[in-house]
C-alpha cells in the first residue's frame, strides 16, 4: 500500500471527520450521514475508499455493518512518517500549551521573548 495515497486519502475533509466520529465511537453509514449531515450515499462512497484502503473495517450488529477505525494502521502510518521526517534532522518541538485563563499572554510572551533572545 502506497502511504503517500494513504495519507492523502484519511486527509480529504469529510474522511477526517469520519475517522474522527469513528475514534470515538462505531457507527453505521446511517448515523455517520446523521452526525455529518451528509447524505447515505456520500458516506458510502467514502467508506468505500476508507475500507479499500484497510482504514477502517466493518462488524455486522444486527441488521446494519458498523465500522471501526483500523487504528493499527493509522499508528503505523504516523510511525514510519516521523522515522521518515528523522532522516530530515528536522528538530521537532510540541509546544507546551497553556491552558490557564490567560494563555493569549502566555503564548505572546514566548513568542516575543524568543524574539528577544533571536536579537540579543
Amino acid at each position: 500500500m502506497d502511504k503517500i495515497k494513504t495519507i492523502h486519502i484519511i486527509t480529504e475533509q469529510t474522511r477526517f471527520k469520519i475517522l474522527q466520529l469513528l475514534s470515538e465511537h462505531h457507527y453505521c453509514v446511517r448515523a455517520i450521514s446523521k452526525k455529518l449531515n451528509i447524505s447515505e450515499s456520500a458516506v458510502s462512497q467514502h467508506m468505500s475508499i476508507l475500507k479499500k484502503h484497510n482504514v477502517v473495517y466493518g462488524e455486522k450488529i444486527g441488521y446494519q455493518m458498523h465500522y471501526k477505525v483500523n487504528s493499527q494502521l493509522l499508528i503505523n502510518l504516523i510511525s514510519d512518517s516521523l522515522e521518515y521526517i528523522k532522516q530530515f534532522n528536522i528538530d521537532i518541538k510540541i509546544p507546551v500549551d497553556c491552558s490557564c485563563e490567560f494563555s493569549d499572554e502566555c503564548i505572546r510572551n514566548n513568542i516575543s521573548n524568543k524574539g528577544d533572545k533571536q536579537n540579543e
